[in-house]
Protein backbone atom coordinates (compact mmCIF):
# COMPACT_ATOMS: atom_id res chain seq x y z
CA UNK A 1 0.00 0.00 0.00
CA UNK A 2 1.85 2.98 -1.22
CA UNK A 3 0.97 6.94 -0.11
CA UNK A 4 -1.80 7.38 -2.24
CA UNK A 5 -3.87 4.65 -0.89
CA UNK A 6 -2.45 5.52 2.44
CA UNK A 7 -4.05 8.80 1.98
CA UNK A 8 -6.99 7.44 1.45
CA UNK A 9 -7.41 5.66 4.04
CA UNK A 10 -6.43 8.83 5.99
CA UNK A 11 -8.95 10.98 4.86
CA UNK A 12 -11.35 8.15 5.92
CA UNK A 13 -10.69 7.80 9.76
CA UNK A 14 -10.80 11.51 9.53
CA UNK A 15 -13.73 11.94 8.03
CA UNK A 16 -15.74 9.50 10.60
CA UNK A 17 -14.14 11.11 13.37
CA UNK A 18 -15.55 14.39 12.73
CA UNK A 19 -18.96 12.46 13.27
CA UNK A 20 -17.71 11.70 16.78
CA UNK A 21 -17.29 15.33 17.87
CA UNK A 22 -20.02 16.40 15.74
CA UNK A 23 -17.96 18.83 13.56
CA UNK A 24 -21.12 20.39 11.89
CA UNK A 25 -23.87 20.00 14.34
CA UNK A 26 -24.91 18.42 17.59
CA UNK A 27 -25.34 15.37 16.47
CA UNK A 28 -22.04 13.76 17.44
CA UNK A 29 -21.97 9.86 18.54
CA UNK A 30 -20.03 10.85 21.86
CA UNK A 31 -22.40 13.70 22.79
CA UNK A 32 -25.32 10.94 22.57
CA UNK A 33 -24.58 8.07 24.84
CA UNK A 34 -21.24 6.71 23.81
CA UNK A 35 -17.45 7.22 24.56
CA UNK A 36 -14.97 6.64 22.50
CA UNK A 37 -12.78 4.05 24.49
CA UNK A 38 -9.74 4.04 22.03
CA UNK A 39 -8.69 3.63 18.08
CA UNK A 40 -6.14 1.08 16.63
CA UNK A 41 -6.73 -0.97 20.27
CA UNK A 42 -6.00 -4.56 19.78
CA UNK A 43 -8.97 -6.94 20.86
CA UNK A 44 -7.38 -10.75 21.07
CA UNK A 45 -9.95 -13.74 22.14
CA UNK A 46 -7.38 -16.86 22.15
CA UNK A 47 -9.88 -19.02 22.83
CA UNK A 48 -11.72 -18.85 19.34
CA UNK A 49 -8.23 -18.25 17.91
CA UNK A 50 -9.09 -14.82 16.63
CA UNK A 51 -7.26 -11.49 16.60
CA UNK A 52 -9.53 -8.48 15.82
CA UNK A 53 -7.92 -4.17 15.54
CA UNK A 54 -11.35 -2.08 15.46
CA UNK A 55 -9.98 1.39 14.27
CA UNK A 56 -12.78 2.66 16.50
CA UNK A 57 -14.01 1.18 19.75
CA UNK A 58 -17.23 2.68 21.47
CA UNK A 59 -18.78 2.10 24.83
CA UNK A 60 -21.90 2.94 26.50
CA UNK A 61 -22.28 0.65 29.44
CA UNK A 62 -24.36 -2.45 28.39
CA UNK A 63 -22.99 -2.42 24.86
CA UNK A 64 -19.17 -1.79 22.73
CA UNK A 65 -19.20 -0.71 19.44
CA UNK A 66 -16.29 -1.33 16.99
CA UNK A 67 -15.33 0.41 14.14
CA UNK A 68 -13.69 0.20 11.04
CA UNK A 69 -13.10 2.49 8.01
CA UNK A 70 -13.02 1.01 4.86
CA UNK A 71 -11.55 3.78 1.75
CA UNK A 72 -11.35 0.83 -0.76
CA UNK A 73 -13.46 1.26 -3.76
CA UNK A 74 -15.41 -1.73 -3.69
CA UNK A 75 -16.51 -4.27 -1.06
CA UNK A 76 -13.71 -7.34 -1.41
CA UNK A 77 -13.27 -10.65 0.47
CA UNK A 78 -11.19 -9.29 2.96
CA UNK A 79 -14.00 -6.81 4.00
CA UNK A 80 -16.17 -10.52 4.74
CA UNK A 81 -13.11 -11.86 6.32
CA UNK A 82 -12.62 -8.82 8.68
CA UNK A 83 -17.08 -9.33 9.71
CA UNK A 84 -16.34 -12.72 10.32
CA UNK A 85 -13.66 -12.34 12.38
CA UNK A 86 -15.78 -9.98 14.41
CA UNK A 87 -18.53 -13.01 14.76
CA UNK A 88 -15.87 -15.70 15.75
CA UNK A 89 -15.39 -12.71 18.71
CA UNK A 90 -16.45 -13.98 22.37
CA UNK A 91 -18.06 -11.68 24.20
CA UNK A 92 -15.60 -13.24 27.43
CA UNK A 93 -12.83 -11.29 25.56
CA UNK A 94 -14.30 -8.36 25.26
CA UNK A 95 -15.06 -7.91 28.57
CA UNK A 96 -11.49 -8.64 29.19
CA UNK A 97 -10.89 -5.63 27.11
CA UNK A 98 -13.07 -3.25 29.31
CA UNK A 99 -11.36 -4.43 32.21
CA UNK A 100 -7.61 -3.88 30.90
CA UNK A 101 -8.57 -1.05 29.38
CA UNK A 102 -9.58 0.55 32.55
CA UNK A 103 -10.82 3.86 31.73
CA UNK A 104 -11.03 6.08 28.84
CA UNK A 105 -11.64 9.87 28.84
CA UNK A 106 -11.90 10.34 32.03
CA UNK A 107 -14.76 8.18 32.43
CA UNK A 108 -14.30 4.36 34.06
CA UNK A 109 -14.96 1.11 32.33
CA UNK A 110 -17.10 -1.53 33.71
CA UNK A 111 -17.56 -4.63 32.25
CA UNK A 112 -20.67 -5.90 34.83
CA UNK A 113 -23.10 -4.75 32.59
CA UNK A 114 -21.82 -5.34 29.30
CA UNK A 115 -24.24 -7.58 27.52
CA UNK A 116 -23.49 -6.84 23.58
CA UNK A 117 -20.99 -5.68 21.50
CA UNK A 118 -21.42 -5.55 17.67
CA UNK A 119 -19.42 -4.52 14.65
CA UNK A 120 -19.86 -2.08 11.97
CA UNK A 121 -17.92 -1.62 8.60
CA UNK A 122 -18.06 2.36 6.95
CA UNK A 123 -17.62 2.57 3.03
CA UNK A 124 -17.38 5.68 0.92
CA UNK A 125 -21.04 6.64 -0.14
CA UNK A 126 -20.25 5.78 -4.15
CA UNK A 127 -19.25 2.13 -2.77
CA UNK A 128 -22.48 1.13 -1.24
CA UNK A 129 -24.44 2.33 -3.68
CA UNK A 130 -22.55 0.69 -6.63
CA UNK A 131 -22.92 -2.43 -4.59
CA UNK A 132 -26.54 -2.04 -3.93
CA UNK A 133 -27.22 -1.46 -7.85
CA UNK A 134 -25.31 -4.94 -8.52
CA UNK A 135 -21.87 -3.37 -9.57
CA UNK A 136 -18.39 -4.78 -8.16
CA UNK A 137 -18.44 -6.59 -5.28
CA UNK A 138 -22.21 -6.76 -5.18
CA UNK A 139 -22.14 -10.54 -4.24
CA UNK A 140 -19.89 -10.10 -1.61
CA UNK A 141 -21.58 -6.92 -0.13
CA UNK A 142 -25.00 -9.14 0.35
CA UNK A 143 -23.37 -11.44 2.26
CA UNK A 144 -21.39 -9.24 4.69
CA UNK A 145 -24.49 -7.57 5.80
CA UNK A 146 -25.43 -10.27 7.06
CA UNK A 147 -22.35 -10.38 9.50
CA UNK A 148 -22.18 -7.05 10.71
CA UNK A 149 -23.76 -3.39 9.78
CA UNK A 150 -22.74 -1.50 6.81
CA UNK A 151 -22.27 2.34 7.13
CA UNK A 152 -21.61 4.92 4.23
CA UNK A 153 -19.88 8.39 5.05
CA UNK A 154 -19.53 11.09 2.25
CA UNK A 155 -17.79 14.79 2.69
CA UNK A 156 -20.75 16.90 3.00
CA UNK A 157 -22.87 14.55 3.49
CA UNK A 158 -23.90 12.20 6.23
CA UNK A 159 -22.69 9.48 8.38
CA UNK A 160 -25.48 6.94 7.79
CA UNK A 161 -26.76 3.28 8.43
CA UNK A 162 -27.18 1.71 4.95
CA UNK A 163 -28.22 -2.21 5.59
CA UNK A 164 -26.87 -5.19 7.80
CA UNK A 165 -26.91 -6.03 11.65
CA UNK A 166 -27.57 -3.71 14.52
CA UNK A 167 -28.79 -4.88 17.50
CA UNK A 168 -28.27 -1.54 20.02
CA UNK A 169 -31.25 0.42 19.42
CA UNK A 170 -29.79 4.06 20.33
CA UNK A 171 -26.67 3.83 18.17
CA UNK A 172 -29.14 2.71 15.38
CA UNK A 173 -30.90 5.30 15.93
CA UNK A 174 -28.16 7.90 15.79
CA UNK A 175 -26.80 6.31 12.29
CA UNK A 176 -30.28 6.05 11.19
CA UNK A 177 -31.19 9.20 11.69
CA UNK A 178 -27.80 10.62 10.15
CA UNK A 179 -24.80 12.47 11.46
CA UNK A 180 -23.94 15.04 9.70
CA UNK A 181 -20.24 15.48 7.92
CA UNK A 182 -18.12 18.67 6.80
CA UNK A 183 -16.85 18.99 3.94
CA UNK A 184 -13.43 19.38 4.94
CA UNK A 185 -12.76 17.38 8.21
CA UNK A 186 -10.25 18.68 10.81
CA UNK A 187 -7.01 16.74 10.47
CA UNK A 188 -7.36 14.36 13.80
CA UNK A 189 -5.06 10.94 12.47
CA UNK A 190 -1.89 11.40 10.05
CA UNK A 191 -0.98 7.75 10.18
CA UNK A 192 -3.38 4.73 9.59
CA UNK A 193 -3.54 2.40 12.12
CA UNK A 194 -0.89 0.43 10.65
CA UNK A 195 1.75 2.68 10.30
CA UNK A 196 3.99 3.18 6.54
CA UNK A 197 6.59 4.64 6.30
CA UNK A 198 5.17 6.75 3.27
CA UNK A 199 2.42 8.11 5.93
CA UNK A 200 4.57 8.67 8.46
CA UNK A 201 7.09 10.88 5.91
CA UNK A 202 4.51 12.90 4.80
CA UNK A 203 3.16 13.62 8.09
CA UNK A 204 6.87 14.46 9.47
CA UNK A 205 7.09 17.05 6.11
CA UNK A 206 3.68 18.43 6.45
CA UNK A 207 2.98 18.74 9.84
CA UNK A 208 5.30 17.66 12.62
CA UNK A 209 8.24 19.19 10.96
CA UNK A 210 7.06 23.21 10.06
CA UNK A 211 5.33 22.93 13.56
CA UNK A 212 8.54 22.82 15.03
CA UNK A 213 10.01 25.44 13.19
CA UNK A 214 7.68 28.03 14.24
CA UNK A 215 9.70 27.97 17.80
CA UNK A 216 13.57 26.44 15.62
CA UNK A 217 15.60 27.54 12.90
CA UNK A 218 16.72 23.67 13.18
CA UNK A 219 15.52 20.41 14.71
CA UNK A 220 16.93 17.49 15.48
CA UNK A 221 15.46 14.04 15.57
CA UNK A 222 16.89 10.10 15.95
CA UNK A 223 14.59 7.24 15.62
CA UNK A 224 13.15 7.27 19.21
CA UNK A 225 12.42 10.22 19.17
CA UNK A 226 10.09 10.54 16.32
CA UNK A 227 7.29 8.58 18.20
CA UNK A 228 6.66 10.59 21.11
CA UNK A 229 5.40 13.19 18.15
CA UNK A 230 2.53 10.81 17.36
CA UNK A 231 2.65 9.62 21.25
CA UNK A 232 2.07 5.94 20.11
CA UNK A 233 4.74 2.68 19.45
CA UNK A 234 5.70 3.08 16.11
CA UNK A 235 8.24 0.58 14.83
CA UNK A 236 11.75 2.25 14.72
CA UNK A 237 12.67 0.13 11.64
CA UNK A 238 9.89 2.20 9.82
CA UNK A 239 11.19 5.52 11.61
CA UNK A 240 14.50 4.63 10.05
CA UNK A 241 13.47 3.85 6.87
CA UNK A 242 11.79 7.63 6.70
CA UNK A 243 14.55 9.36 8.18
CA UNK A 244 16.96 7.69 5.79
CA UNK A 245 14.82 8.59 2.34
CA UNK A 246 14.96 12.45 3.84
CA UNK A 247 18.53 12.14 3.87
CA UNK A 248 18.81 10.48 0.59
CA UNK A 249 16.36 13.10 -0.74
CA UNK A 250 18.55 16.12 0.63
CA UNK A 251 16.03 17.13 2.89
CA UNK A 252 17.94 16.65 5.99
CA UNK A 253 21.62 16.29 6.92
CA UNK A 254 23.19 13.30 8.71
CA UNK A 255 24.88 15.09 11.98
CA UNK A 256 25.75 11.72 13.57
CA UNK A 257 24.96 8.11 14.57
CA UNK A 258 21.53 8.08 13.55
CA UNK A 259 21.08 11.82 14.41
CA UNK A 260 19.21 14.58 11.66
CA UNK A 261 19.13 17.83 11.40
CA UNK A 262 16.60 19.64 9.50
CA UNK A 263 16.63 23.08 8.83
CA UNK A 264 14.61 25.77 8.20
CA UNK A 265 15.45 27.14 5.15
CA UNK A 266 14.83 23.63 3.64
CA UNK A 267 11.03 23.85 4.07
CA UNK A 268 10.41 23.79 0.50
CA UNK A 269 11.99 20.54 -0.06
CA UNK A 270 9.92 19.24 2.69
CA UNK A 271 6.92 20.26 0.71
CA UNK A 272 7.98 18.46 -2.21
CA UNK A 273 8.09 15.02 -0.25
CA UNK A 274 4.16 14.11 -1.03
CA UNK A 275 4.70 14.38 -4.43
CA UNK A 276 7.49 12.24 -4.43
CA UNK A 277 5.91 9.49 -3.05
CA UNK A 278 2.81 9.68 -5.08
CA UNK A 279 5.15 7.33 -7.72
CA UNK A 280 7.57 5.36 -5.80
CA UNK A 281 7.68 3.80 -1.95
CA UNK A 282 10.15 4.63 0.44
CA UNK A 283 11.94 1.25 0.20
CA UNK A 284 11.90 1.34 -3.75
CA UNK A 285 13.66 4.70 -3.55
CA UNK A 286 16.51 3.75 -0.66
CA UNK A 287 16.91 0.49 -2.80
CA UNK A 288 17.63 2.78 -5.88
CA UNK A 289 20.15 5.18 -3.93
CA UNK A 290 21.42 2.27 -1.70
CA UNK A 291 20.25 2.72 0.77
CA UNK A 292 21.80 1.39 3.91
CA UNK A 293 20.29 -1.54 6.18
CA UNK A 294 21.09 -1.43 9.48
CA UNK A 295 20.09 -3.81 12.69
CA UNK A 296 17.93 -2.28 15.67
CA UNK A 297 20.96 -2.94 17.95
CA UNK A 298 22.76 0.18 16.61
CA UNK A 299 20.19 2.77 17.04
CA UNK A 300 20.82 5.54 19.64
CA UNK A 301 19.21 8.27 21.65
Amino acid sequence: MGWPEQKKKINALNLFHSAIKGDTSADGIASQGFKLVGTFLPVPDNRNNVFTRPEFTFYSGDTIIFVNVEPDGRVTEEHRRRAEDYQRLNLEAVEEFIRKKGRANEVNLSARNLNHFEHHLIFDKDVVESAKAGGPGADIYDDTKNKCGILSQSRGGQLLFEDGLSQDDLFYSIVSDGVNLPSTPSKEFLLTGEIKPESLAVSLAQEILPGQFTYNETVKMTPRRVPHYYERDIDLDIVRKSLEYFRHRGVCDDIGKYEYSFSREDISKLYDVEEHLRETTVQEYLESQGGKQSSMAEYTE
